[in-house]
């Protein structure tokens, strides 16, 4: 998704939105599969998965004040490439 959106090469503030929308909505869906199956095969209570979505959001607002705010659009671009190239790569070196 981040991929795709990066090379789309939207404006920042699109690109941002649309890469954030569709994490949450991965999160989402991840936190309600842990919910519905929590008393199955994993333990994890509602009040921890309030923390986790508590953290996901201070960890979107505080980089969105400290960081988003204080870039123009080619850095933006240059920090998103970089980002990508070390996941990349990152996901190569554990797959292996």
């Amino acid at each position: 998704m981040t991929a795709l959106v990066h090379h789309k090469a939207y404006p920042k503030d699109t690109a941002r939105v649309t890469v954030a929308s569709a994490y949450a909505t991965f999160a989402l869906v991840q936190l309600l599969t842990l919910f519905l199956f929590s008393g199955q095969q994993i333990e994890i209570t509602l009040y921890d998965e309030a923390i986790y979505a508590v953290i996901a959001s201070l960890v979107f607002v505080m980089t969105d004040d400290m960081l988003y705010l204080n870039i123009d659009q080619s850095k933006y671009q240059h920090l998103f490439s970089v980002f990508l190239g070390l996941s990349g790569m990152l996901l190569i070196a554990k797959s292996s």
